[in-house]
């Protein structure tokens, strides 16, 4: 039976299923590789086979017997057999059901795709064909589950001036920062509002990231400090003021080069002790130099800095991380000195800040090698409006984005990528959570991420590097 529905043997296949009936075999025995008959005419694309076993009441979802527990579906879909693909859908196959490594038949099918060397019996399957497979599979398939999303790169600000107290002002430079969609007052109820109407991901909290870097450029030293300790205790306040209490962490600030910034540290340290607050486990300070963000016009690349360094050598005392937001001529000077301290865990900006023109510089992408081969460095994939506006339009720096992406998690790997939306930011560069968060979905899904990954990259990682109650 098994070798007349891959069109083989002597008996044909309606012989084979009418001997069937004297044997003790089942219709879904599996033979000495772990393959039903029905996997068998799957993976050859006989259509015809695949009906007659259909309409004899094979069970379409019967799984191999090896380590992969792979179902017919992923098979027609891997081997780019279009009507066989149809038919299983047709006959009931579950279009999300998932093999040994995690993934669904549109995974495999998008993975197989990609594939240069990929032949199947027939020739090279053409585009059009896999194009016809993936949407039949989406289709049938319908809504898939949602996705968690714990969002590692966001911003809160209120730039209304109402008393000096942490729990009502933010202490940010008016001058400096925006009103999101003209409202002064972006909150933690305006900023979760964002993700209402996400139809692929479930919003379950993330990362205040520190706007402090940015704000006051002339403004040095202990002055400065002593607000960066002012803005995190007034984020810790307002997260808790959400409607929804979800899980938070806060990035705090803090100029590394003031000689008593350890006094700054300690008492960020001391912030959001209390049940149920966030705390701060990490610092930012922009080092953007040549060309440089606000504060850092007057000044030498604090990543050469010796008091910088000693600075950031505290950092470990305290277990906080570092967020590393800087320019990728910047990559391999960074990369040195962290290589220096392995126990400061290192998490990249907005996907390296590459313009449109370093996406080309091979300079840069030495650099960000060079960072990716220290295991304690991670990467946020966000701001990817950064080098071009409409990424998602082919054209208009698709093809570039998404290959940009591509490489990143190539040389960090799914373990130490994770997606953030730099909201209110990228809100003000129009991409929405409507526009966003689908955006990187197609991204994993394009490349074939199995579902495991998508989790870590979308979650996992954030939550256990930011300290956020992950358990794994």
């Amino acid at each position: 039976m098994h070798a007349a529905a891959c069109g083989a043997g002597s008996l044909s296949l309606a012989q084979a299923l009418a001997q069937l009936s004297s044997s003790t075999l089942g219709m879904d025995s599996l033979d000495t590789e772990g393959w039903s008959a029905l996997h068998r005419a799957a993976w050859n694309g006989i259509a015809t086979s695949v009906s007659m076993l259909l309409k004899a009441k094979a069970n379409v979802s019967v799984r191999t017997g090896d380590s992969r527990n792979t179902t017919p579906l992923h098979y027609a879909s891997g081997m780019g057999h279009l009507e066989c693909v149809q038919m299983l859908l047709d006959g009931g196959a579950d279009p999300h059901a998932k093999d040994a490594e995690g993934w669904t038949p549109l995974v495999v099918a998008q993975r197989t795709a990609k594939d240069q060397a990929f032949k199947n019996q027939n020739g090279l399957v053409p585009s059009s064909t896999w194009e016809t497979i993936y949407k039949k599979l989406q289709q049938q398939g319908g809504t898939p589950p949602m996705v968690a999303f714990f969002d590692c790169h966001f911003h809160l600000w209120d730039l209304t001036s109402r008393a000096t107290s942490p729990t009502t002002t933010s202490g940010h430079d008016s001058s400096i920062l925006f009103a999101p969609r003209g409202n002064p007052n972006y909150n933690a109820c305006v900023y979760e509002a964002e993700f209402q109407n996400s139809v692929c991901c479930e919003h379950i909290g993330g990362v205040y990231l520190e706007a402090m870097s940015v704000c006051f450029p002339s403004m040095k030293g202990t002055e400065l400090n002593a607000l960066c300790v002012k803005e995190a205790e007034w984020a810790i306040v307002a997260l808790q003021q959400a409607p929804v209490q979800k899980m938070y962490s806060v990035v705090a600030s803090a100029c590394l080069e003031v000689e008593n910034v350890g006094d700054t540290l300690a008492s960020l340290n001391t912030l959001g002790t209390a049940p149920g607050a966030p705390s701060v486990v990490g610092i930012r300070q922009i080092v953007n130099k040549d060309p440089s963000w606000p504060r850092n016009k007057d000044q030498d690349d604090l990543l050469t800095n010796e008091a910088w360094r000693r600075g950031y050598a505290l950092l470990a005392t305290y277990a906080l991380s570092f967020d590393l937001q800087c320019n990728p001529s910047q990559f391999e000077t960074a990369a040195m000195f962290f290589s220096q301290h392995p126990n400061t865990s290192v998490i990249i900006n907005h996907a390296g800040c590459f313009t449109k023109e370093d996406l080309e510089n091979d300079m840069a992408w030495k650099g960000l090698t060079q960072l990716a081969a220290l295991p304690h460095v991670y990467i946020k994939i966000s701001m990817l409006c950064y080098a071009f506006q409409d990424w998602d339009v082919s054209g208009k720096g698709r093809e570039e984005i998404f290959l940009h992406v591509q490489r990143i998690i190539e040389l960090f790997t799914c373990d130490r990528c994770m997606f953030a939306s730099n909201y209110p930011v990228d809100i003000k560069d129009l991409w929405p959570a409507a526009r966003l968060l689908p955006t990187f979905m197609e991204v994993v899904r394009e490349q074939g991420y199995s579902s495991t990954e998508v989790k870590k990259m979308f979650s996992t990682n954030s939550m256990v590097v930011y300290k956020a109650g992950a358990d794994e």
